[in-house]
Formats: structure tokens, C-alpha cells, sequence
């Protein structure tokens, strides 16, 4: 192989992953853009619960085992793990209120599913059952 094929092949791979980055940073700011665009981050409390590397469903866009989430008094606390961060998502803080669980849930007892504003999320049953008025902590 020839220097200059070398230089094109080598040229050819970054050009993929680069287009590769891109793409997967647009669907990953699109799904996280579901409530992000809403949802600011806001401190999470003293005594909140915590558990790292949770799965979450924003409608299409499943951010399996990248969700940090902290459950305190007033919020949920979701931060994006930091491989994840690299795509730009930033935590944020979705008021209890504003989660309103749905009459039909997964068969997965793991699993509840909520609306949160307009999206439907998939998540983890422990941390969208407290929006429950009698289960929140």
C-alpha cells in the first residue's frame, strides 16, 4: 500500500466517524430535547435518593443504563451519564407535579410508565411511583 492510499483509507475511516458523532449526537440531543427544553437542573437536596446508570424512554429515543437519578422532596433529578454528556444532554430537575403516572403500566414490574408535559417516559418504577402523592419521600 502506498503512502497516499494509506493517507486516503485513513482519511475515508475519520470522515465515517466523524459522520458517525453526528449523527448520534443529533438523536441524542433530540431525544433528550424531550425534556430538557423545559426542565432545568436544580440542586439536588439532602437525603435524596440516589441510583446511577438507570434506563429511561423519552417516546422513541431509550437512554438504557445512562441515567443518573436523584429522587428528593421537591424533584426528579435526571443526569446523564458522562459518556452521554459528550453529546451535549445536560441534568435536569422535573418537578413532582409535573409527573402524572398512566393508568396502564408495563407488564415489567421494573417499569412504570408517566407522562411528563406532552412525552411519555419509560423509567424505572422506584423513581416514577414517588410521583404519587402518598409515595413521594
Amino acid at each position: 500500500m502506498t503512502t497516499l492510499q494509506s493517507i486516503t483509507l485513513a482519511a475515508a475511516i475519520g470522515g465515517v466517524m466523524c459522520l458517525d458523532f453526528l449523527i448520534v449526537w443529533a438523536l441524542v440531543r433530540a431525544g433528550w430535547s424531550i425534556v430538557a427544553q423545559r426542565y432545568t437542573a436544580r440542586p439536588v437536596e439532602p437525603g435524596a435518593v440516589r441510583r446511577n446508570f438507570q434506563s429511561f424512554s423519552f417516546g422513541l429515543f431509550n437512554f438504557g443504563l445512562c441515567i443518573h437519578v436523584a429522587a428528593d422532596e421537591h424533584h426528579l433529578h435526571l443526569t446523564p451519564a458522562a459518556f452521554i454528556r459528550l453529546f451535549g444532554p445536560r441534568p435536569v430537575s422535573i418537578p413532582w407535579d409535573d409527573i402524572r403516572l398512566e393508568p396502564r403500566q408495563p407488564r415489567r414490574k421494573a417499569w412504570a410508565r408517566a407522562r411528563i408535559g406532552k412525552a411519555v417516559v419509560l423509567g424505572p418504577r422506584w423513581a416514577l411511583e414517588l410521583a404519587a402523592p402518598a409515595g413521594r419521600p
